[in-house]
């Protein structure tokens, strides 16, 4: 006996393009994130992320490559209570070593397309 989480996946995001995942409460949303991110291993398949089946790379690489490219927003999220509104948006980006006025360009506009412009 087994439980099928996700079955017959498969999915391509390009360079730049924001994916989002949608579904019913229980349809597999979280499985298939957090097997994208590692989080739990594949029964079978693979995965494979900028050409790197990601089940082979090491604890450094798999942080590297989470960092630069792979976002999650977890259900429960929590914000970074002595940061703005603008520093919380680009905190990914600062993460990932981004200059930061080009990080606050950038969380300004992503804040801009979600109606949170005034918040800046």
């Amino acid at each position: 006996n087994c439980v099928v989480g996700v079955a017959d996946a498969s999915l391509q995001v390009r360079r730049g393009e924001i994916f989002c995942i949608m579904g019913l409460s229980g349809s597999g949303k979280s499985t298939l994130i957090r097997l994208l991110n590692r989080l739990i291993e594949p029964s079978l398949g693979k995965i494979t992320v900028k050409g790197k089946e990601i089940a082979k790379l090491n604890a450094s690489e798999l942080r590297d490559m989470r960092a630069r490219n792979i976002g999650m927003v977890f259900q429960s999220v929590a914000l970074l209570p002595h940061r703005t509104v603008l520093e919380n948006a680009g905190f990914g980006l600062e993460v990932r070593g981004v200059a930061k006025e080009e990080r606050n360009k950038i969380a300004r506009a992503a804040l801009g397309k979600v109606g949170l412009a005034d918040w800046t």
